[in-house]
C-alpha cells in the first residue's frame, strides 16, 4: 500500500474508535447504586391511578373490539356500562382522596411527586420520573 491509501484508513479507524468509545460510555461508566433504589414510594393515591388507567385501557379495547365487529351491540352496551360505573367509582375515590387533605400539593413542595410518588428534592421544579411540574 502506498502512503496515499493508508491515511484515509487511519482517519477512518480513528473515527470508528471515537464512535465506539462514545457509544460504549454508558456501559463503561460506573453506576451509582442508589440511582433508582428507594426513589419510588407508593402513595395511597398510586393504586387508584393504576386502577383508573386499567379501566380506561379496557374501555379503549372495548371500543376497538366493537368497531372491528368482534362484539354485538348488546354486549358492547353491557360492558361499556360496567366499565363506566367502575371508572366513576375510581374517579370519585380519587376526588375524595385529593379533597381529604392532599389538596394543598399545588401550594407547597413535597418530597414525593403528587402524581407518581417518586422522591424529589425540594428545589426540583419537575419530577424526574413522570415530568410533572412541581409547584
Amino acid at each position: 500500500m502506498s502512503g496515499n491509501e493508508i491515511i484515509p484508513l487511519l482517519i477512518m479507524a480513528a473515527m470508528l474508535t471515537g464512535v465506539a468509545i462514545y457509544v460504549s460510555q454508558p456501559l463503561l461508566r460506573a453506576r451509582s447504586e442508589s440511582l433508582f433504589v428507594d426513589d419510588f414510594e407508593e402513595t395511597p393515591l398510586q393504586p387508584l391511578l393504576v386502577r383508573k388507567d386499567s379501566i380506561y385501557s379496557a374501555i379503549s379495547e372495548l371500543e376497538f373490539d366493537y368497531t372491528t365487529g368482534k362484539l354485538s351491540i348488546d354486549d358492547y352496551n353491557d360492558l361499556r356500562e360496567k366499565y363506566a360505573m367502575q371508572a366513576a367509582e375510581v374517579l370519585k375515590e380519587i376526588d375524595e382522596f385529593e379533597a381529604g387533605g392532599n389538596s394543598d400539593h399545588g401550594r407547597k413542595r413535597k418530597t414525593a411527586c403528587p402524581d407518581c410518588g417518586f422522591n424529589i428534592l425540594k428545589e426540583d421544579r419537575f419530577c424526574q420520573s413522570c415530568g410533572t411540574e412541581i409547584t
